[in-house]
């Protein structure tokens, strides 16, 4: 199964970043660079998440620490020979690690590779074979080394010489973290071309209470004001997106310096004019309909959320669960024809009455109330769609008892068997077990 093939993977990274919380960071943005490099290539988790962002990982603190807390006292057998295995039978090492620092504006700094080759030792003999190993010790074709000149990385893989490999590093409390989202941000404005201009102040955003945040928000998604929607996400977790609105905005209204310019409606705003052809993607064999972001008809359509009714609990860390007990939603397209759809009682409704609940059976787990994270920052109420499905997740995780980890365990010893009809064995014991534990009911569907 998927589910026990990654469980382990898992828990590490949620003891990581449990436990990064409490330290992290270096002194400049080259020293976290490497730190980060060097770790990702010994492998160690709590090395690599204590050098990340931590605004980038705080949402995900409260599901880690409940992982932890319900699955860390799993068995899984031969693990730790399974990992005394796989470090012998996979080396990873960085050999000459150079960096290079540029400022690209206060407390942002990428740091280049300008030197450093990674050494990856495989021996197939050793190699389980799930993961490319003989079948039977011998069989294989032994040690193998390759080496990757990481400076080269990126100008290899994008076949553009001009191209370097880099990772940008943001300031934090007098210390420097990694940011994955910086870096992918940096690299997609490189490549399209466009320089970097000012983005958004996160304090000239927000609402002024949690409901309007998310009715502001929602109405928002539809127009062709970008600030507007980038105003409502949390800034902690959606800095990126303020710093680099105005690097969208270009790429959305097009200026010519990339093949990526107008929007390509996707028929969501209505499509093409009738006669015209479009279709979903960027290229087509015969051709896309663009059209500009302040075209009337991608304008034209509204969306209104009405009569929202909420309660209200406090997660901690400056966030704010905003259950939907009911609400409606009223879709205007730009020839003023509405459609609208209905929440109340755990129950959807649309215009043409049909009604459809939540699953409510007793024996498997509940589905939480539809919900809503907001985040408050000085005074401000912020969107933060991540937070959401972290904290529906972490619901879900509320509901595993007892029964549902014996479940897990059998399903485990299972796998994990030395021979093959003790693992049919143990299949038969997880099944009965499993029947009885609403966990399994929910795997079995």
């Amino acid at each position: 199964m998927v589910l026990l093939a990654v469980l382990p993977f898992l828990l590490v990274s949620s003891f990581a970043i449990a436990g990064a919380f409490q330290r992290g960071g270096a002194g400049s943005p080259e020293d976290a660079v490497t730190n980060f490099i060097e770790a990702a290539a010994d492998q160690d988790a709590l090395a690599v998440v204590s050098a990340m962002d931590p605004t980038e990982l705080r949402i995900f603190k409260p599901i880690t620490t409940k992982a932890a807390d319900k699955f860390g006292g799993l068995d899984f057998g031969g693990t730790d020979g399974a990992d005394d295995e796989s470090n012998s039978s996979v080396t990873v090492r960085v050999r000459g690690l150079k960096v290079s620092p540029v400022e690209l504006r206060p407390g942002v700094a990428r740091v280049d590779v300008v030197a450093g080759t990674l050494v990856v030792r495989t021996d197939s003999e050793e190699l389980p074979f799930e993961l490319g190993g003989s079948s039977e010790p011998g069989a294989g074709s032994g040690p193998r080394t390759e080496e990757v000149d990481l400076a080269t990385l990126v100008a290899d893989a994008t076949e553009d010489s001009s191209r370097s490999t880099y990772l940008v590093a943001l300031e934090r409390g007098g210390r420097w973290y990694v940011s994955i989202a910086a870096t992918a941000a940096e690299y997609a404005r490189e490549a399209s071309g466009y320089a970097f201009t000012p983005g958004l102040d996160p304090s000239a955003g927000g609402a002024a209470s949690a409901d309007e945040a998310i009715t502001s928000f929602v109405s928002s998604l539809p127009g062709t004001d970008l600030r507007a929607t980038v105003g409502l996400l949390a800034p902690g977790t959606y800095r990126v997106l303020y710093d680099y609105v105005g690097v969208i905005e270009t790429w959305m209204h097009g200026d010519g310096a990339s093949e990526f310019g107008p929007l390509t409606v996707l028929g969501v705003f209505g499509g093409a004019p009738e006669g015209d052809y479009y279709c979903a993607d960027y290229y087509c064999d015969d051709y896309s309909y663009d059209v500009d972001a302040d075209d009337p008809r991608v304008a034209g359509v509204t969306v209104t959320v009405k009569d929202l009714v909420t309660s209200k609990d406090d997660l901690g860390d400056g966030l704010i669960r905003v259950t939907l007990q009911s609400f409606g939603v009223t879709v205007t397209d730009r020839e003023g024809d509405e459609e609208t759809v209905t929440y109340a009682d755990r129950c959807v409704t649309g215009s043409d009455g049909e009604r459809e609940c939540l699953d409510e059976e007793s024996t498997s787990f509940r589905f939480p109330d539809p919900a809503i994270v907001v985040a408050e920052a000085g005074g401000r109420y912020y969107v933060d769609p991540l937070a959401t499905v972290v904290d529906y997740v972490g619901q879900m995780l509320d509901q595993v008892g007892d029964a549902d980890i014996a479940c897990l365990q059998a399903l485990i010893d299972a796998d994990t068997a030395s021979d093959y009809d003790e693992s049919e064995r143990l299949a038969e014991t997880a099944e009965l077990i499993c029947e009885a534990a609403p966990l399994g009911q929910l795997l079995d569907d």
